[in-house]
């Protein structure tokens, strides 16, 4: 495994904690 797999597998993760932080910010609202 490369740096950009690495890079892209962090990315990937952080963009779905975002979204999941997102969806229960809104439930919250």
């Amino acid at each position: 495994m490369n740096f950009l797999e690495v890079d892209l597998n962090v990315f990937m993760i952080l963009e779905i904690e975002a979204l999941e932080r997102d969806k229960n910010f809104a439930i919250s609202d």
